[in-house]
């Protein structure tokens, strides 16, 4: 504090050259005692601080560094709080068995994660008109008087003149089923052509006695 000496108002007074303020007598030894008496009642606290980190300087620690090197409890703590600071909040972590989450400069208990329920037996609910998820269910028309129709059975002789349309081709011309196939074609040609040759004689035979009878 700079000081100087001025005369106002018929006396002779003591000014800060800063603010130009009067200084009253005794401000100046009141602010250096109160200054002395807090520096005495620091210097045991400020000894004790000196005397560990000195100690801590010269005492290995129970722990080795990451190499397995033993290091000062000053070493270790150095890197504990580097390894502290580069730490992420929000990181997890197992400690003594718990697990834990960092939180600001320390480790904190992690929350309870809730159990999920049994949804198995718990139908969807069903999407509400103008969400995402909600699909608009097809109009259902109903027929009436309508007898279902049983499914049409396949005979013997159907399926094996399916058989051998199917085998009477030209990729199995040559083989033996092929053969067989057009065998079993011609014969039931021939019979069929030999049905509508009776048909034909019944036909003329009624005809003829018919005449015979008018």
């Amino acid at each position: 504090m700079a000081r100087k000496t001025v005369r106002r108002n018929g006396r002779y007074i003591t000014i800060d050259t800063k603010t130009g303020k009067e200084i009253k007598p005794g401000t100046v030894a009141r602010q250096a005692a109160a200054s002395l008496y807090r520096g005495a009642k620091t210097l045991p606290s400020k000894a004790k601080r000196l005397v560990k980190e000195v100690g801590d300087t010269l005492v290995y620690s129970d722990k080795p560094d990451k190499k397995g090197r033993p290091q000062t409890i000053q070493q270790e703590r150095v890197r504990r709080e580097t390894a502290d600071s580069n730490r992420k909040t929000g990181q997890k972590a197992t400690l003594n068995g718990k697990p834990v989450v960092w939180k600001g400069n320390k480790w904190v208990p992690a929350p309870a994660t809730p159990k999920k329920r049994g949804m198995s037996n718990i139908p969807p609910k069903e999407a509400q008109p103008g969400s995402p998820s909600y699909v608009k269910p097809k109009p259902t028309t109903t027929r009436k008087n309508v007898t279902p129709t049983a499914p049409k059975k396949v005979t013997v002789a159907e399926g094996r003149m399916t058989w051998a349309r199917k085998y009477s081709g030209e990729k199995y011309k040559g083989t033996a089923i092929g053969k067989e196939a057009k065998a079993y074609l011609s014969k039931q040609e021939k019979k069929k052509q030999l049905t509508k040759a009776q048909q034909s004689t019944g036909a003329k035979v009624l005809r003829k006695n018919n005449n015979s009878i008018g």
